[in-house]
């Protein structure tokens, strides 16, 4: 939890900032309905109303940092296990100093020279639900070419794999509980098949 919150602080410092400013102006709606004159009313709760909209901003950007504190555990828990660990592919961040996009870690790495990206995602909601997501790094000439390129991929695939509605990437889904995380070929073995059934070419890792 501290190692996200000092990762983080800059955009949590942000967040709440946002919701400080938001959170004001409603904490001002009582003076509205008192007797005494609207001016002082105003002045009389600012003090209130600055600590009310504090303690607000300061509960929101509190749970945000929890919730994705819960979900990156989870990930790296799993990522920490001998299938994923043997791949000896490098962690990486995305999301950093985003207000939009919760900071979130991946694997990168190459796997009999193809390269990879895995991740995993956790329902918002229910972080029971939980797919591991590799998405293999397609050798494509042109971003125009890329939709009929994934697509063709996924004909190929279709009857190891399932895939996520991406038309840009192709990220095959697998559920954590069927893969042998004991196991240090319990991802390796998914990896090979996929570089079984199609021609990817190495492509430098950016």
């Amino acid at each position: 939890m501290l190692q996200l919150l000092l990762l983080e602080k800059r955009t949590l410092i942000k967040g709440w900032i946002i919701s400080f400013l938001f959170s004001l102006p409603f904490t001002f709606i009582p003076a509205f309905f008192v007797e005494i004159p609207f001016w002082q009313s105003l002045l009389n709760r600012t003090p209130w109303a600055v600590l009310y909209a504090a303690g607000f901003a300061l509960l929101v950007c509190g749970a945000a940092l929890y919730h994705n504190y819960e979900r990156q555990s989870i990930k790296l828990k799993l990522f920490n296990k001998p299938a994923f660990r043997n791949l000896g592919f490098k962690y990486y961040r995305s999301g950093k100093g985003s207000l939009v996009e919760d900071l979130s870690f991946y694997l990168s790495g190459a796997h009999n020279g193809f390269n990879y990206f895995v991740d995993m995602l956790i329902d918002l909601e229910d972080h029971t639900k939980q797919e591991v997501v590799i998405t293999p790094v397609l050798d494509v000439q042109t971003n125009a070419a890329v939709p009929d390129a994934v697509k063709n991929y996924k004909q190929l695939l279709r009857r190891d794999f399932r895939f996520s509605k991406n038309k840009y990437q192709l990220q095959i889904l697998l559920d954590p509980k069927e893969i042998q995380v004991s196991d240090p070929l319990g991802v390796s073995k998914y990896l090979s098949l996929i570089e079984s059934k199609i021609k990817l070419r190495s492509l430098p890792h950016t």
